[in-house]
């Protein structure tokens, strides 16, 4: 797999776990020790999510492509909150 399909899989694999990772997305290891699930385990990038404390910790990334991947969480953190908002309001 290439980096940059590498890279679309964390991405998809992000968006399928929003809802269990809403505090954060890091590109440093905790140093805490949480208990972490390994989403994705590539040639280029490592995705782990801490359901315990609701976040995730990406490694093998540059600057660029972290900083990149950190708008689209943010953005689809967003997204996923008007979603909900929205769902209360109907009800």
């Amino acid at each position: 797999m290439s980096r940059k399909s590498e890279f679309r899989q964390v991405k998809e694999l992000i968006k399928e776990n929003i809802e269990y990772a809403r505090c954060g997305l890091f590109n440093t290891r905790n140093i805490i020790a949480d208990y972490l699930v390994t989403l994705f385990d590539g040639q280029y990038f490592t995705l782990e999510l801490c359901y315990n404390y609701g976040y995730f910790e990406v490694f093998g990334m540059n600057d660029e492509e972290y900083q990149t991947l950190l708008i689209y969480y943010e953005r689809y953190l967003a997204k996923y909150y008007k979603e909900k908002e929205d769902e209360e309001n109907e009800e």
